[in-house]
């Protein structure tokens, strides 16, 4: 299991996790307002909505990474 942290909104609205790998996961079913805060997106999102994005930034996302990855939130 892979550990991830909040990283940002990317542009299209999807709550972004980065791995220490590098690796990008996030959410494509639970958008959230484009300025909003950890705090906030920790209200909506959990680990089983998050999927693989790749290896970069605002990328499309691959699918796959369903129970893969399990957010460590910062507060």
């Amino acid at each position: 299991m892979r550990t991830v942290q909040f990283h940002k909104v990317d542009g299209f609205n999807r709550p972004v996790f980065r791995a220490e790998n590098g690796d990008y996961y996030g959410s494509t079913s639970k958008l959230v307002d484009l300025n909003c805060s950890e705090e906030q997106v920790r209200a909506v999102v959990t680990d089983k909505d998050l999927c693989y994005f790749g290896r970069s930034f605002d990328c499309e996302p691959c699918g796959g990474g369903h129970n893969e990855v399990t957010i460590k939130w910062r507060m």
